[in-house]
């Protein structure tokens, strides 16, 4: 049996229904990449508060936590991922300051393939695109 790692994914929209997006750091693999802020869900962590807890750190953004809105696993050769691409809304008039040296991006439907999304992403950014008020 593989070992599971679980990572989430924030999906948050701005009030224009533009979505976040944020480039991988240099000195992490994929650098360059875009993807949606989150990370590793820590041992007895829930999805929220891993979500809450990795968008504080990477991007000092406090969240609200709403739903999760799709799940992917992708197997590894030593492990099966797990994404979970949760919906959150921003704290108040809160932005984005990132932490880690990274950039980031709010993007409109007509121009969310502008950036080269990591592979798992794009999956989802295909949903996105599929949907219909999905920011909401």
């Amino acid at each position: 049996m593989k070992k599971t790692l679980e990572v989430v994914a924030g999906v948050i929209f701005d009030p224009q229904q533009r979505l976040l997006a944020c480039s991988r750091p240099a000195g992490k693999s994929c650098a360059g990449k875009w993807e949606f802020p989150g990370g590793k869900v820590e041992k007895h962590e829930s999805y929220a508060r891993a979500l809450e807890r990795e968008l504080l750190e990477e991007l000092a953004l406090p969240v609200t936590v709403l739903d999760e809105m799709y799940r992917l696993e992708v197997p590894l050769p030593d492990k099966v991922l797990v994404l979970h691409f949760i919906r959150a809304l921003a704290a108040g008039n809160c932005l984005p300051e990132p932490q880690e040296n990274q950039q980031f991006r709010w993007l409109g439907k007509n121009e969310i393939f502008s950036v080269d999304w990591l592979e798992t992403d794009r999956e989802f950014v295909e949903f996105i695109v599929r949907s219909k008020n999905c920011g909401r």
